[in-house]
């Protein structure tokens, strides 16, 4: 229920704004989650915005068992016009991850490889018809990839100054 109501709370604000909300898969741990992306400002041949990220995903390891792991994102991202098509924008962002994990079944050695509590992450990718996104964040410390693929909501008239040259 209360990941409902924080769906529905985003899902709100998006109409006064522009912003995406995504799904996530992450391939390490099997993981799933809502990414959300809000456009800060416009201009011309760039504009920033800021992430969240939340996900959940768990994984059998033959060394330590069973583990669940939570992972919460935040980071800053540039969207930049692209002057080979009107209909696509680049993204590009970085961003700090937390990482939580809980080792159900013990395995033959204990967890500690990788699991930091903090890490950083680098993303590309591109909004395609100013309405669908995809992003892939890549994670180097912990080598894990998450890929997000959302739907954009908002008000588009600055956005297309943004993708039109202007004469």
């Amino acid at each position: 229920m209360k990941t409902l109501s924080v769906i529905f709370l985003f899902i709100s604000l998006t109409g006064y704004s522009q912003s995406t909300i995504s799904g996530t898969f992450s391939g390490n741990d099997m993981g799933t989650g809502v990414r959300y992306d809000h456009q800060l400002t416009q201009n011309q041949n760039t504009n920033h915005g800021v992430y969240v990220h939340a996900g959940y995903g768990c994984y059998r390891d033959t060394y330590v068992g069973k583990v669940e792991h939570y992972r919460a994102s935040l980071g800053y991202e540039v969207i930049l016009k692209n002057y080979a098509s009107k209909d696509m924008l680049q993204i590009f962002s970085i961003g700090i991850s937390g990482h939580k994990y809980n080792q159900f079944e013990e395995g033959v050695t204990e967890l500690n490889h990788g699991t930091n509590p903090v890490s950083i992450e680098f993303g590309f990718g591109m909004i395609l018809l100013q309405r669908l996104s995809w992003i892939v964040n890549y994670d180097p410390l912990k080598k894990d990839v998450v890929v997000a693929v959302g739907y954009r909501f908002g008000l588009y008239r600055n956005i297309n100054k943004l993708t039109h040259n202007n004469q």
